[in-house]
């Protein structure tokens, strides 16, 4: 018998299906990502049709819904694939595009170890972080700015909300926000000419790598060993 996609019985039935693969783990189909075995990992399921609905209405709209054409994932890796023609319909079978989807699940195992960095650095760096900087954060972020000012490789700091900007060898522009603990490529188009050496040295998509949440002196040793490797890969790729 086949119940509706969203029904609690196909649910199950995926995640049967998810249990054979791979033991006991669930994971999502689109990041990998395994979700824990409890409500907080149900609460981030989803249900995904590889085939949008819309293909199969000149077809035979009964066909949606059939369990080859459902997937489990995350709830924002659903939102993150919308429409994406990710899959066809060939002689009634349901087939990959591989190469499209290959690159849709690598971008979202990307997304997937942003967030669990952003988790991990943003707010639960607050277990192994001092409390005088945890409870004080003006005071964290003014004794970086002091720091930074006896640099002679670092001027023109200037303080944005939840952190700074500043020059590095007063050549290139740089952020570090302290609310995030994170250190920002300013320049979209330095990031993009050395995307891959970047993201291979735990940067994100969106031009971030996050720090660890120290007292003022290691921040800014932190922060100086950042702008240095990015200026030495700008420098050694003639990008101004």
């Amino acid at each position: 018998m086949d119940y509706p996609f969203n029904s609690m019985f196909t649910l199950r039935k995926l995640v049967k299906n998810q249990a054979n693969k791979n033991g006991k783990s669930c994971r999502c189909f689109y990041c990998d990502h395994e979700f824990s075995l409890n409500f907080e990992g149900s609460n981030f399921m989803s249900i995904d049709h590889k085939i949008p609905r819309k293909v199969f209405l000149d077809i035979d709209p009964s066909l949606e819904n059939r369990i080859d054409n459902l997937v489990l994932c995350c709830k924002s890796c659903n939102s993150a694939k919308g429409k994406s023609s990710l899959f066809e319909l060939i002689d009634n079978e349901i087939r990959e595009k591989s190469k499209d989807l290959n690159e849709f699940k690598k971008t979202r195992e990307m997304h997937r170890e942003f967030y669990n960095q952003f988790a991990l650095k943003t707010i639960f760096c607050s277990l192994e972080a001092d409390e005088q900087w945890v409870n004080n954060p003006g005071l964290h972020l003014q004794e970086i700015i002091s720091q930074l000012e006896k640099s002679s490789t670092i001027s023109n700091i200037r303080k944005m909300k939840d952190g700074i900007r500043f020059n590095y060898d007063k050549k290139y522009i740089f952020n570090y926000w302290d609310c995030y603990c994170a250190f920002y490529v300013n320049s979209i188009d330095h990031f993009n000419a050395n995307k891959k050496v970047l993201l291979s040295n735990g940067y994100s998509l969106i031009q971030r790598k996050f720090l660890r949440l120290s007292n003022p002196n290691e921040m800014v040793e932190q922060i100086l060993t950042e702008a240095k490797f990015c200026s030495n890969i700008f420098d050694s790729n003639n990008i101004k």
